[in-house]
């Protein structure tokens, strides 16, 4: 059985800062951490002029950004990465799809499926060793990601269309 809230999207005035300031907050306690290196260095060699240089081999949390499912399906095609598709591997370890598993694309029409870009993307993550997560079933928006043909259903027709969705 469907139902129907009202979702209130801006900022937080209960807690004390704004979304924002709060995951920030959040990223400065969970995931920095002081860094300290020791060096032994031979006494003839002075220390001010020695240059030390870390590389940031990978994360140990999920690291990720949302992926255009074309362009990474472009990469497949190819056969090989250009800048967008290099950039995402060198810098994420966990992807999501902006919109290529979202109703209206998976959907455009009913009976009418398309996995194209979601496939591509999803083998392209796998292959790299990253990992990666979906989006929402459905979007709460109108005309936003939902297909036309779901905005036009009412009743049991649209609770049929989600069940199908789902299944």
């Amino acid at each position: 059985r469907l139902g129907v809230c009202e979702l209130v999207v801006g900022e937080d005035t209960t807690s004390g800062g704004s979304w924002e300031e709060q995951a920030n907050a959040r990223i400065d306690q969970i995931r920095k951490r002081d860094l300290s290196i020791s060096v032994e260095l031979p006494k003839y060699v002075d220390a001010d002029n020695i240059r030390i240089e870390l590389n940031h081999i990978r994360h140990r949390f999920p690291f990720g950004t949302a992926l255009n499912g074309q362009k990474i399906r472009n990469c497949v095609e190819n056969g090989n990465d250009d800048l967008y598709c290099s950039f995402a591997k060198e810098n994420f370890n966990y992807v999501v799809l902006e919109n290529a598993m979202k109703w209206a694309s998976v959907e455009p029409n009913r009976g009418q499926f398309r996995y194209e870009n979601a496939d591509a993307t999803l083998a392209w993550a796998k292959d790299r060793g990253m990992r990666a997560r979906g989006h929402t079933l459905f979007w709460a928006v109108p005309h936003h990601q939902t297909p036309a043909w779901v905005e036009a259903l009412f009743g049991s027709d649209l609770v049929d269309a989600v069940q199908e969705h789902i299944d």
